[in-house]
């Protein structure tokens, strides 16, 4: 009889074990900063995010020392709350995002500060609404990993490029600041709705892959250079503002024969359509807009019908 429940409470056993492991952990900072000192968390232990079913809170401030990667996989969660901050000190070592999720919530902050890399894996997700500083790490979304940058924001990744090579990936600003040194947009889930983009080019630089991304809201601010602010491989390389769009595209140092280029070779378009926008002359540059307002042929529509009703009415009088 033994035997026949041995292996059903051997298997309790099992569960039970992997339910105790799975640990919601809040920064104390009752020892010092250091994110490895048992003593600075409740529970006291060094957070395991690379075991599913682990997550960490922090609203003070951390720093991750080098030797050794940071991970934070499998949904697990990371979230810095407003007052807390984290950042990598000491030596290069490698931020590994292999399905995990950074909140990163206003008021808080993430700094990659000495790591040497950032590498992420799909179902990785990027929430932020606070401070976001890679330094100078080259970034790449791919397949299903999402950026989220939200009111608030202040993403900054001057010296490095920014890449969303995959399908499967998405971009979404709605808010707040992002500051990058390139945007190279291949593939992809671009929008953006609001908030600011500040970059020094926006890039589709790859044959293979045809992309564009969606400008409904915000605005986006591009540095002087040689391809009057959008470098586009293929016809179906563009930054596309959507019907009913309050989107606003700027190129700093640009002249009037570059802003015309920029239409009518379809790098910018209205309705995925080339034309349809307005560009005006604006601090050295050009600003690109669109409108509600009919297009002259409307108008002109619009004139032939107004003169035929008035010729009825006309008629009716005599």
């Amino acid at each position: 009889m033994k035997t026949l429940y041995t292996i059903p409470f051997l298997a309790a056993l099992t569960i039970s074990a992997n339910l105790v492991q799975a640990e919601d952990y809040t920064w104390t900072g009752n020892v010092d900063t250091d994110w490895k000192t048992a003593g600075n968390w409740s529970p006291e232990a060094v957070p395991d995010l690379q075991t599913a079913g682990n997550n960490a809170v922090v609203s003070g401030e951390t720093t991750y020392e080098a030797p050794g990667d940071f991970h934070l996989n499998n949904g697990n969660s990371l979230t810095i709350n407003n007052g807390g901050s984290w950042i990598q000190t000491n030596d290069i070592s490698w931020l590994q995002f292999a399905g995990g999720i950074l909140n990163v919530n206003s008021g808080g902050s993430f700094d990659t500060g000495t790591a040497g890399n950032i590498v992420m894996d799909t179902g990785t997700t990027f929430n932020i609404a606070g401070v976001f500083n890679t330094q100078s790490i080259a970034m790449g979304l791919g397949n299903g990993i999402s950026m989220y940058l939200n009111a608030g924001t202040v993403f900054t990744n001057t010296a490095g490029n920014f890449i969303v090579n995959d399908t499967g990936a998405t971009f979404h600003l709605t808010g707040g600041t992002a500051t990058i040194g390139e945007f190279n947009a291949l593939a992809g889930d671009i929008v953006i709705s609001g908030g600011v983009l500040n970059t020094t080019i926006v890039s589709f630089n790859s044959a293979d892959l045809s992309s564009s991304f969606d400008l409904s809201g915000g605005r986006i601010n591009v540095a002087p250079n040689a391809f009057q602010g959008i470098y586009a491989i293929g016809n179906d390389d563009y930054v596309n503002f959507t019907i009913g769009s309050t989107g606003e595209f700027f190129v700093d140092g640009l002249d009037e024969a570059g802003a015309q280029a920029l239409i009518t070779d379809g790098r910018l378009r209205y309705d995925d359509a080339i034309g349809n926008i307005i560009y005006t002359a604006q601090d050295g540059g050009y600003l690109f807009t669109v409108s509600g307002v009919p297009e002259p042929s409307t108008y002109a529509a619009l004139a032939g019908v107004l003169a035929l009703g008035v010729a009825w009415l006309r008629r009716r009088h005599r």
